[in-house]
């Protein structure tokens, strides 16, 4: 059968970043590096499901608990904290991670950086 209508559909780099850009139910604001805009492109040459991504990312901007199977901790050593940012870190899927700086005093959400083990702590 030709273009089986129940398979999921792939969303696009652009895509990405376009929902990101006109959610208005975030609480947090969400900004990118342009190093997460280059691993996000990464993602998605490797085919990983961006679709994955935006939900954990707009979990996170909507400030909802994300579940235990996303293992979200604080970042030792990666980098240090300073008025009330840390860096935090999710699996999306077991080698798949997103790391975000969270500011305390601002509502704002950075995302710096996606990939798996080997690509970001190599």
């Amino acid at each position: 059968m030709e273009g089986d209508t129940n398979e999921k559909l792939r969303m696009s780099v652009a895509g990405f970043f376009a929902a990101l850009a006109s959610n208005e139910d975030f609480i947090f604001a969400v900004a990118h590096t342009n190093s997460f805009k280059r691993n996000v492109k990464l993602c998605y040459k490797q085919n990983l499901d961006l679709n994955e991504l935006y939900k954990v990312v707009e979990s996170l901007a909507k400030m909802e608990v994300l579940p235990p199977k996303n293992r979200v901790h604080p970042l030792t050593g990666f980098g240090q904290e300073r008025h009330g940012e840390k860096f935090m870190e999710c699996h999306i899927l077991p080698d798949w991670l997103l790391i975000w700086v969270q500011k305390d005093n601002e509502m704002i959400l950075v995302l710096t950086n996606t990939g798996s083990h080997s690509n970001l702590f190599g």
